[in-house]
C-alpha cells in the first residue's frame, strides 16, 4: 500500500511538472528570478508641478493597496482614491491578485506608511467615487506627489476616472516616459503592462 501511494505521489509531481513548464513556454509564468526594491526610478517631467498653499492636512493610518489609503482629517477616517492613477488590484473579492499588485502597495506603503500628507481635490473631477471615497491627489512633506511618484515607479497606470483632470497631462507623460523606460509592470520581465498577466512574486525583503 505504501508502495502506490508512493508511486501515485511521483506521477502527480511529474504531471504538475510538465504543466509548469508548458505554462512557462508559452509565457503563461514569464516571471523575472528577482525584482529589483527599491524600484528604479525613472526620470520625472521637467516641469514637476509645485504643492498648491493651504491645503488640508492629514495622517495616514493604512495603505489598502496601490491607489487606495485610509487617512485621519480633522479627526475623522476617510478613504481616499489617488485621483488620475489605477493601481494592480490585491483586495477586490471579485478578482484574483492582478500582476504587480504586490509590489504596487508595497511602493505605496514606502511612499506613505505612517506620513503626513497633503490632500488636493480637483474641482473638475467628483469629490467621491461609488464607492464612497474621496477622490484626491496626495502629496509629501518634501514636495512630491505620491499619484506622480506611482505613475513614474512603474507601478501604477495613468487613469482618467471622470474626464479631463487637472494633472492629465503631467500624469500622462509620466506614463510615457516609464513605458519606454520598461520599468514596473511596463517591463518585458513582469507584467508587459497587462495588470491581468502571472503575478509577479512579491520581492526579498
Amino acid at each position: 500500500m505504501k508502495r502506490f501511494f508512493f508511486a501515485l505521489l511521483l506521477v502527480i509531481l511529474t504531471v504538475a511538472l510538465l504543466v509548469l513548464c508548458w505554462a512557462a513556454s508559452v509565457g503563461r509564468l514569464a516571471l523575472p528570478e528577482a525584482m529589483p526594491w527599491p524600484f528604479a526610478t525613472v526620470t520625472l517631467p521637467a516641469d514637476y508641478p509645485a504643492r498648491p498653499a493651504d491645503l488640508p492636512r492629514a495622517d495616514v493610518v493604512r495603505v489598502v493597496d496601490g491607489d487606495t489609503v485610509v487617512v485621519t482629517v480633522d479627526g475623522a477616517e476617510a478613504r481616499v482614491r489617488l485621483l488620475g492613477i489605477n493601481a494592480p488590484e490585491t483586495r477586490d473579492p471579485r478578482r484574483p491578485v492582478q500582476c504587480f499588485g504586490f509590489q504596487s502597495s508595497e511602493a505605496a506603503k514606502a511612499l506613505m506608511a505612517g506620513e503626513r500628507v497633503w490632500l488636493e481635490a480637483d474641482p473638475s473631477q467628483s469629490n467621491y467615487d461609488r464607492y464612497d471615497r474621496l477622490l484626491r491627489y496626495l502629496w509629501l512633506d518634501d514636495g512630491r506627489m505620491v499619484n506622480l511618484e506611482l505613475i513614474s515607479l512603474g507601478v501604477a497606470s495613468e487613469y482618467t476616472y471622470d474626464g479631463p483632470y487637472r494633472y492629465q497631462d503631467t500624469f500622462t507623460q509620466a506614463e510615457a516616459v516609464a513605458r519606454r523606460g520598461e520599468v514596473g509592470l511596463w517591463s518585458p520581465a513582469t507584467c508587459k503592462g497587462r495588470f491581468d498577466s502571472a503575478v509577479v512574486p512579491t520581492p526579498s525583503p
